[in-house]
């Protein structure tokens, strides 16, 4: 396949296009700082506003879309997102022009309205997002269906849950526990309680990869594991991984209120298309550790 791929430096992106060059897709970068990587077949290197005319009049039989900001800490307010919300339906719109039948976007788990007691599903759970970074990708995920419809061709939107494992910023949580515990510092959680969906990066390559290779655009998805495990266990996990002992995990007095405090993916999307997760969080994160030289405990 021909395929358009944005976000090739970001943590998800790094992660995919080896794996697409290895199943043997003719991969091109859209970047805004050359990079030129093993593998490529080539390189567009255009600022974010000129997105549209760099890609005018050629085609690819799938964009995948991961370009955004994503920085632990800034991307929830950060007026970029502006930027990205209004150039990527029309990034997609003269994609389309130009014969594409599927662009894949990579939305959030957080354009679901908060305060869900079930799993999320893509064709009943309310959007309501509350950030601007949720506002934005659902802005942009509007524009892509209007475009698609407009000019007849496919799209799916992938809603992305909680990404971890090697290559993910210092400052995510996995990795911020596994530091502070192999340090044998004390961790307070604020939102012990709270139940996420954590998806391991290979098993988030996999996903995209299936449905791409799929062929047909399946419109909005969930893309995470379907299983959720609380904050609790997760920074337990890490301790002992790291060789610590779990009395060093404590639940902070008072607490924080999370908004999303049961936030899974339901994923019958893809489970319909033949994906299904491999990695459990307890290998996920023996990887991590054993990727930033953590890990004290092999299991």
């Amino acid at each position: 396949m021909k395929i358009l791929l944005t976000g090739a430096s970001g943590f998800i992106g790094k992660a995919l296009f080896p794996a697409l060059v290895c199943k043997g897709h003719e991969v091109t970068l859209l970047s805004r700082e050359r990079s030129n990587p093993a593998g490529i077949s080539e390189e567009i290197v255009c600022e974010t506003a000129v997105w549209p005319q760099a890609v005018t009049g050629r085609y690819f039989d799938v964009c995948i879309h991961l370009a955004w900001i994503a920085k632990p800490g800034i991307y929830g307010n950060s007026p970029e997102n502006g930027l990205f919300a209004s150039m990527t339906p029309l990034l997609a719109d003269t994609l389309f022009q130009a014969g594409l039948p599927n662009f894949f976007g990579l939305g959030t788990s957080i354009e679901y309205a908060p305060g869900q007691t079930n799993a999320c599903d893509p064709a009943t759970t309310t959007i309501a997002p509350q950030s601007l970074y949720g506002k934005a990708k659902d802005y942009a995920r509007s524009g892509i269906a209007e475009s698609s419809v407009l000019r007849n061709k496919g799209y799916t939107w992938a809603r992305l849950f909680y990404p971890y494992g090697s290559g993910e910023h210092p400052e995510r949580i996995p990795s911020t526990f596994l530091r502070t515990l192999h340090k044998g510092e004390p961790l307070e959680l604020k939102t012990p309680h709270s139940v996420k969906d954590w998806i391991e990066i290979k098993d988030v390559v996999s996903a995209i990869v299936c449905v791409v290779e799929n062929g047909e655009p399946l419109g909005e998805i969930n893309l995470g594991t379907g299983n959720g495990t609380d904050i609790l266990t997760l920074a337990r996990l890490a301790a002992a991984i790291t060789g610590q002992s779990p009395d060093l995990v404590k639940s902070s007095t008072p607490g924080s209120v999370d908004s999303y405090a049961y936030h899974v993916a339901d994923i019958r999307n893809l489970s319909a298309i033949g994906w299904k997760p491999r990695i459990n969080l307890q290998e996920g994160l023996q990887t991590l550790a054993n990727h930033l030289n953590l890990a004290n405990r092999e299991y």
